[in-house]
Formats: C-alpha cells, sequence, structure tokens
C-alpha cells in the first residue's frame, strides 16, 4: 500500500480546488459561462425584438420555471430576461426554448410577448413545467398547451379549428373565450373554464377540480356524460350517466374521483 505523504497532499489540493469551483458555480450558475452559445437554426435574438406580423404564422414556446406574460400590444414583440430564452425565428415560425440555468439563485427570470389584439396565429403551442403563465389576450385557428404545475390565466383564448389542452398539478383559468373541437385532460390540478366549446369537445377530469361555465345557452350543447366516481352537477343539480339537452355542440365528458360542476351562459 502506498502511503506516501506526497501522493495524500495532491489528492487533498485536487478536491479543495474541485470543492471550490462547486462553489463558485452554485453563487453565480452555469449560464453565464455559456451566454455566447446559440443552438438552433434560422436567426437568433436575444431580446427586445419586434416581429413583422405579416411573417410570422405560428409559435412555440417551451418553459420549466420563467414565467410567460402574454400582452396586448401594438407590434408583435418579445422581452425577456437576459440570457432567459432562446428566440428563433424561421420559416415564420418563433420558437422560444428556455435555458437551463443550473443552481441559479436568480428569481426574476421571464418573458413578456406582446401581440397587437386583432392578431391570429395559425398556431400556437405552450409547453411549460412548473412555469406560470398570464395572457391577456391570445388567438389562434390551431391550440396545443401542456401545462404543468404552474398558475395559468387567460383572460380571452381563443382557437378556431382545433384546441388541445392538457392540465396537469397546477391552476388553470380562462376567463373568456372560444374553444373549437376541444381535447381537455385535467389531472390533479384545479381547472376554471368560462368558454364557448363549439361543434365538439372531449373532456376528461382526474381528481381534481373542473368547473366549466359553457357560453351560449343550454339550448347550443348535447352533453354526454360518464361520472365517474366523483361529484358530477349541471346547473347545480347532481346528475348520472345520461345525455344533457339537444344542441349541436356535442361534447362528451367523463368525471374521476374529483368534481366537475357545468353550468351554462
Amino acid at each position: 500500500m502506498n502511503n506516501n505523504p506526497m501522493t495524500v497532499k495532491k489528492l487533498a489540493d485536487t478536491l479543495a480546488v474541485i470543492l471550490i469551483i462547486l462553489i463558485l458555480f452554485g453563487l453565480f450558475g452555469l449560464t453565464g459561462l455559456f451566454s455566447s452559445i446559440e443552438l438552433g437554426l434560422g436567426e437568433t435574438i436575444t431580446e427586445n425584438t419586434v416581429f413583422s406580423t405579416e411573417s410570422i404564422d405560428e409559435i412555440k414556446i417551451d418553459a420549466s420555471t420563467a414565467d410567460i406574460n402574454i400582452v396586448k400590444g401594438d407590434a408583435l414583440s418579445i422581452d425577456s430576461t437576459k440570457n432567459c430564452f432562446r428566440v428563433n425565428n424561421r420559416n415564420g415560425k418563433i420558437t422560444l426554448e428556455e435555458r437551463n440555468q443550473l443552481f441559479s439563485r436568480d428569481e426574476s427570470r421571464y418573458v413578456t410577448i406582446s401581440v397587437p389584439e386583432d392578431f391570429i396565429f395559425n398556431k400556437v403551442e405552450i409547453d411549460t413545467g412548473a412555469a406560470d403563465i398570464t395572457a391577456e389576450n391570445l388567438k389562434a385557428e390551431y391550440l396545443e398547451l401542456d401545462v404543468g404545475a404552474g398558475s395559468v390565466t387567460f383572460d380571452n383564448l381563443e382557437a378556431s379549428k382545433k384546441s388541445e389542452i392538457d392540465c396537469g398539478a397546477g391552476v388553470f383559468t380562462v376567463k373568456d373565450g372560444s374553444l373549437s373541437n376541444l381535447d381537455f385532460s385535467l389531472g390533479v390540478g384545479k381547472a376554471d373554464i368560462t368558454a364557448a366549446i363549439e361543434s365538439s369537445g372531449d373532456i376528461e377530469s382526474g381528481v381534481g377540480e373542473l368547473r366549466l361555465n359553457l357560453l351560449g345557452g343550454k339550448d347550443a350543447y348535447t352533453l354526454s356524460i360518464e361520472k365517474g366516481l366523483g361529484i358530477f352537477t349541471v346547473d347545480s343539480e347532481f346528475v348520472k350517466d345520461s345525455p344533457v339537452g339537444n344542441g349541436e355542440n356535442k361534447i362528451k365528458i367523463e368525471g374521476g374521483v374529483g368534481s366537475v360542476n357545468i353550468s351554462f351562459k
């Protein structure tokens, strides 16, 4: 066995250097070391960027923890905290991807997207983990939302052709809107939706709480209900597995062990 004091000292010095490096990474984060590296093709943008609405059709947002703010504005623009998102514009599609920030203590990560009130995207895709979303107005022909444990609020949300929404453990709120051919799934979270559901809807509620206020009146809908083991009410009345109404918009609703409350406006 080699007990050379010099070997032991060199090993101890090496471990000390590694420990110091880890501490520095924890204090300052790794993102700054790679701030000049960009991935992807097309035009790469950093922050405070304005786009022509005539050249943009789609937007895709992938966020883990950084908050997303969508506001009304005179122009289509993106403003994010420094090095928070990679923003890429290629062939009329804006892609925002949150940068990983290991050991970060920064709690002010965000992106603000300004959209003219009358602008309609061809397609919107948003995928979040624990990020919060606050949106004043968002309109698209095709809509795909996959939200996790964050808080999500839309003052107005519209999808004219197809809408797919998957909610996890967070809180999901739509205050007003119109969703066509809706495919909606709720896990253990809470959803409160006030909107018109047009043409068709397929709604699954797990162990969470779903409140659905359907715009357009009761006569506009036919509900096909599978109540599950939880509480299921329509206009504050308990219902069993049975169709409700005879309207042109057909909605299938499957309850789980949570609660589903449906009303009309």
